[in-house]
């Protein structure tokens, strides 16, 4: 028969009453609150009707994993008046009443305001927190047409977006549940502090970012398969990551360091991610562009025109639930030939949103502004049968033409260094199956 269990239950600071009542039922069945050390800890004993009060300590650190001086002078105080404080983290104080009598710890006007300020600096925190991951995402992943139409990659977005929704919703849940304790208050009553809606969002940044970088390493097998070097390198980093994280929580929620030791676990683990993502970053800049056959680029220049020199490609194939993406460049001869070039970007979608967002956004990945001449940008939709058509004369590019084409399912960005005919546009749309 064991005797000592640990709960892993979440409760905010506005649910002080339910946790309260969550040790007074375990204590009813026997089992009595010892300590907060990875979890609640409880020992096993006889059946009791014991009386606890879960109090928010004002004086109190969101980092302290146990109570500390502040807060041991205010349980002695606490005492006098009949309550016995167990343990504490963060802000809470558990409190264990030494008789059916005691008077309450706090006034329920100080009581609300002590959980009010608590709260709203929680969620303060941790729209903060939130924002600014989606924020660096932004900046990291940029938009759709770089994580759109890799699986993976897309999946941690929507993760992140649907996090970024659930932190605002959960915020002004909060602050509803707090507005409509102090209306009870005003009238006289005194509110009880049961359980909501919430959950606890402190360890979910950090993991979020080891998350990022495995899916970057699953992004990419969906690329090239395993065989790339960069793969391995972003497997093992964000497991190692994970690692960090996972250790660190558990180290400062087994021992309870104090609130100035944690700070320095933290950073030295910080210290660790960022080396390691350091490291990752640099040994992937010498990595090789992705060649692939001739027969895997659906579209090169042999099949517009008779061309010289040796062939040369890079390029990636990609799809998610939104559609695929073709990424390929194609260059015959060396840099002292003046190769002949070719670049395109395609991108199947048949939802009519992703379309319209790609033509928007084509600025970001498709000819550089700075690289067009103003003026030289003619309407060509007629030739292409599309929705929408231009083709720009380049000014300084090896690529003396670039065609934006939007059709109702598609969306293309090629760069080659001939004007196309009618005939080279009709292969070009079959090869790639643009409709």
């Amino acid at each position: 028969m064991r005797m000592k269990k640990r709960s892993f239950r979440y409760f905010r600071y506005q649910e002080c009453d339910a946790f309260a009542k969550y040790l007074e039922e375990q204590a009813a069945q026997g089992w009595h609150f010892k300590e907060w050390r990875f979890g609640l800890v409880f020992e096993k004993g006889e059946p009791e009707q014991a009386i606890y009060s879960v109090e928010i300590f004002p004086k109190g650190n969101e980092r302290d994993c146990r109570p500390e001086k502040d807060a041991e002078e205010f349980a002695e105080y606490c005492r006098a008046a009949g309550w016995e404080l167990i343990d504490g983290q963060g802000k809470f104080c558990i409190f264990k009443a030494i008789y059916k009598e005691a008077p309450p710890i706090v006034m329920p006007e100080e009581r609300y305001e002590n959980i009010s300020r608590a709260e709203r600096k929680q969620q303060y925190a941790q729209l903060a927190g939130s924002l600014l991951l989606g924020v660096i995402c932004r900046f990291l992943y940029g938009d759709i047409s770089a994580w759109g139409f890799q699986m993976a990659q897309l999946v941690y977005m929507v993760v992140i977006a649907g996090i970024l929704m659930l932190s605002v919703l959960d915020a002004v849940a909060a602050m509803i549940g707090i507005r409509n304790k102090k209306r009870l208050i005003l009238k006289g009553e005194v509110p009880v502090y049961e359980k909501c809606i919430g959950w606890n969002y402190y360890y979910y940044y950090w993991a979020m970012w080891g998350i990022g970088i495995l899916s970057s390493g699953i992004a990419r097998i969906e690329k090239c398969g395993m065989s790339d070097f960069g793969i391995v390198m972003d497997i093992i980093g964000g497991s190692f990551l994970l690692l960090i994280i996972i250790i660190t929580i558990i180290l400062i929620a087994f021992f309870r360091p104090s609130a100035e030791r944690r700070i320095e676990m933290e950073m030295i683990a910080i210290l660790f991610f960022v080396g390691v993502w350091f490291v990752l970053s640099v040994i992937k800049l010498d990595e090789e562009p992705v060649l692939v056959a001739k027969t895997e680029a659906p579209l090169v220049q042999e099949d517009l025109r008779a061309v010289d020199g040796e062939m040369q490609i890079s390029g990636e194939q990609t799809k998610s639930i939104l559609g695929k993406h073709q990424d390929y460049s194609i260059s015959y001869g060396d840099d002292q030939t003046h190769p002949d070039q070719m670049e395109y970007k395609v991108y199947h979608s048949k939802y009519n949103w992703v379309i319209e967002l790609l033509w928007k956004k084509r600025d970001r990945w498709g000819t550089a502004k700075s690289e067009i001449e103003k003026g030289k940008t003619i309407e060509c939709k007629e030739i292409w049968g599309a929705e929408e058509a231009w083709v720009t004369r380049l000014g300084d590019s090896i690529e003396k033409y670039c065609y934006e084409v939007c059709f109702t399912d598609a969306v293309m960005v090629l760069q080659t260094t001939e004007e196309l005919d009618v005939e080279a546009v009709q292969i070009i749309r079959e090869k790639l199956k643009l409709k």
